[in-house]
Protein backbone atom coordinates (compact mmCIF):
# COMPACT_ATOMS: atom_id res chain seq x y z
CA UNK A 1 0.00 0.00 0.00
CA UNK A 2 0.80 3.58 -0.11
CA UNK A 3 2.58 5.58 2.99
CA UNK A 4 2.60 9.42 3.15
CA UNK A 5 4.99 10.78 5.31
CA UNK A 6 4.38 14.61 7.28
CA UNK A 7 7.08 16.37 7.98
CA UNK A 8 7.55 19.95 9.55
CA UNK A 9 10.63 22.34 10.16
CA UNK A 10 11.20 25.68 10.36
CA UNK A 11 14.68 25.58 8.74
CA UNK A 12 15.42 25.58 4.70
CA UNK A 13 15.78 22.29 3.78
CA UNK A 14 17.36 23.34 0.71
CA UNK A 15 19.53 25.72 1.99
CA UNK A 16 20.85 22.54 4.22
CA UNK A 17 21.40 20.40 0.80
CA UNK A 18 23.13 23.45 -0.96
CA UNK A 19 25.32 23.78 2.65
CA UNK A 20 25.66 19.75 3.07
CA UNK A 21 23.65 19.47 6.27
CA UNK A 22 20.72 17.27 4.41
CA UNK A 23 20.87 14.68 2.27
CA UNK A 24 20.09 16.08 -0.84
CA UNK A 25 18.19 12.44 -2.07
CA UNK A 26 15.88 12.57 0.99
CA UNK A 27 14.95 16.34 0.21
CA UNK A 28 13.63 15.24 -3.05
CA UNK A 29 11.80 12.89 -1.44
CA UNK A 30 10.12 14.60 1.19
CA UNK A 31 9.51 17.93 -1.59
CA UNK A 32 6.65 16.63 -3.11
CA UNK A 33 4.40 19.17 -1.54
CA UNK A 34 5.98 22.11 0.54
CA UNK A 35 3.51 24.42 2.47
CA UNK A 36 4.50 27.47 3.90
CA UNK A 37 3.11 29.28 7.08
CA UNK A 38 4.83 32.30 7.94
CA UNK A 39 5.32 32.73 11.74
CA UNK A 40 3.38 35.03 13.76
CA UNK A 41 6.00 37.93 13.39
CA UNK A 42 5.56 37.84 9.85
CA UNK A 43 1.45 37.95 9.82
CA UNK A 44 0.06 41.17 9.51
CA UNK A 45 -3.57 40.03 10.60
CA UNK A 46 -4.88 42.22 13.58
CA UNK A 47 -5.74 40.18 17.19
CA UNK A 48 -8.69 38.94 18.75
CA UNK A 49 -9.14 38.31 22.66
CA UNK A 50 -11.29 36.74 23.98
CA UNK A 51 -12.53 38.08 27.36
CA UNK A 52 -12.45 35.40 30.06
CA UNK A 53 -13.21 36.13 33.77
CA UNK A 54 -11.93 39.52 35.72
CA UNK A 55 -13.58 41.20 38.47
CA UNK A 56 -12.87 44.93 39.15
CA UNK A 57 -11.66 45.64 42.95
CA UNK A 58 -11.15 49.53 44.43
CA UNK A 59 -9.34 47.58 47.07
CA UNK A 60 -7.18 45.24 44.48
CA UNK A 61 -3.90 46.22 42.60
CA UNK A 62 -5.09 45.94 38.94
CA UNK A 63 -3.48 42.42 38.32
CA UNK A 64 -5.26 40.93 40.91
CA UNK A 65 -8.54 41.69 39.00
CA UNK A 66 -7.50 38.65 36.25
CA UNK A 67 -7.85 34.97 36.91
CA UNK A 68 -4.43 33.06 35.98
CA UNK A 69 -6.28 31.76 32.52
CA UNK A 70 -7.38 35.70 32.04
CA UNK A 71 -3.78 36.68 33.03
CA UNK A 72 -2.37 34.11 30.64
CA UNK A 73 -4.72 35.78 27.58
CA UNK A 74 -3.22 39.16 28.25
CA UNK A 75 0.24 38.17 28.29
CA UNK A 76 -0.11 36.16 24.68
CA UNK A 77 -2.03 38.82 22.74
CA UNK A 78 0.50 41.12 24.16
CA UNK A 79 3.47 39.41 22.94
CA UNK A 80 1.58 38.48 19.61
CA UNK A 81 1.02 42.52 19.64
CA UNK A 82 4.67 43.60 20.08
CA UNK A 83 5.97 41.07 17.11
CA UNK A 84 4.43 43.21 14.38
CA UNK A 85 4.14 47.24 14.96
CA UNK A 86 0.62 48.10 12.82
CA UNK A 87 -1.51 45.53 14.80
CA UNK A 88 -4.67 45.96 16.89
CA UNK A 89 -6.12 44.33 19.55
CA UNK A 90 -9.69 43.87 19.55
CA UNK A 91 -10.90 41.93 23.29
CA UNK A 92 -14.44 40.56 23.17
CA UNK A 93 -17.02 39.68 26.27
CA UNK A 94 -19.63 41.69 27.91
CA UNK A 95 -19.16 44.23 30.45
CA UNK A 96 -16.50 44.86 33.14
CA UNK A 97 -14.39 41.89 31.70
CA UNK A 98 -13.51 43.22 28.73
CA UNK A 99 -12.80 46.85 30.36
CA UNK A 100 -10.78 45.03 33.30
CA UNK A 101 -8.27 43.31 30.55
CA UNK A 102 -7.96 46.55 28.28
CA UNK A 103 -6.54 48.66 31.70
CA UNK A 104 -4.39 45.32 32.22
CA UNK A 105 -3.06 45.56 28.10
CA UNK A 106 -2.69 49.46 28.62
CA UNK A 107 -0.68 49.00 32.27
CA UNK A 108 1.98 46.71 30.45
CA UNK A 109 2.05 49.01 27.94
CA UNK A 110 0.10 48.67 24.99
CA UNK A 111 -1.24 52.07 23.56
CA UNK A 112 -4.69 52.47 24.17
CA UNK A 113 -5.45 53.62 20.42
CA UNK A 114 -4.72 50.25 19.66
CA UNK A 115 -7.30 48.23 21.95
CA UNK A 116 -10.88 48.26 20.89
CA UNK A 117 -13.49 46.35 23.11
CA UNK A 118 -16.79 44.28 21.23
CA UNK A 119 -19.34 44.08 24.10
CA UNK A 120 -22.33 42.44 23.18
CA UNK A 121 -21.06 39.05 22.92
CA UNK A 122 -22.36 36.35 25.83
CA UNK A 123 -20.38 33.60 24.52
CA UNK A 124 -18.11 32.08 22.40
CA UNK A 125 -20.78 31.69 19.09
CA UNK A 126 -21.46 35.53 19.86
CA UNK A 127 -18.17 36.73 19.45
CA UNK A 128 -17.73 34.64 15.86
CA UNK A 129 -20.70 36.64 14.63
CA UNK A 130 -19.79 40.17 16.12
CA UNK A 131 -16.07 40.01 15.51
CA UNK A 132 -16.62 38.97 11.62
CA UNK A 133 -18.87 41.67 11.36
CA UNK A 134 -16.89 44.49 13.17
CA UNK A 135 -13.57 43.72 11.18
CA UNK A 136 -15.76 42.59 7.91
CA UNK A 137 -14.27 39.48 7.48
CA UNK A 138 -10.68 40.02 8.04
CA UNK A 139 -8.60 37.31 9.05
CA UNK A 140 -7.62 37.03 12.45
CA UNK A 141 -4.83 35.86 15.37
CA UNK A 142 -7.09 34.60 17.79
CA UNK A 143 -6.44 34.00 21.60
CA UNK A 144 -7.73 32.39 23.93
CA UNK A 145 -7.28 29.65 26.68
CA UNK A 146 -5.95 26.48 25.29
CA UNK A 147 -8.69 24.51 26.70
CA UNK A 148 -11.23 27.00 24.87
CA UNK A 149 -9.27 27.33 21.31
CA UNK A 150 -10.78 24.20 19.65
CA UNK A 151 -14.23 25.29 20.61
CA UNK A 152 -13.40 29.19 19.53
CA UNK A 153 -11.73 27.96 16.00
CA UNK A 154 -14.85 25.70 15.29
CA UNK A 155 -17.08 28.89 15.95
CA UNK A 156 -15.34 31.19 14.02
CA UNK A 157 -14.91 28.49 11.29
CA UNK A 158 -19.01 27.68 11.04
CA UNK A 159 -19.58 31.37 9.86
CA UNK A 160 -16.96 31.22 7.64
CA UNK A 161 -13.79 32.89 9.54
CA UNK A 162 -10.75 31.19 9.64
CA UNK A 163 -9.16 32.89 12.41
CA UNK A 164 -5.12 31.48 13.25
CA UNK A 165 -4.54 30.13 17.00
CA UNK A 166 -2.28 31.95 18.98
Amino acid sequence: GGRAVIAATNRSLEKLCENGQFRQDLYFRLATISINIPPLRERKEDIVLLAGYAERSNEMPLSSHVNGTSAIRILEAARVFRLKTGRRITISGRGDVAIVMRDVLVDLGIPDKSISIEGKSRSTSDSAVNISKMLNGKRIILVTSAGHMFRSIHAFRTIGTHPIPA
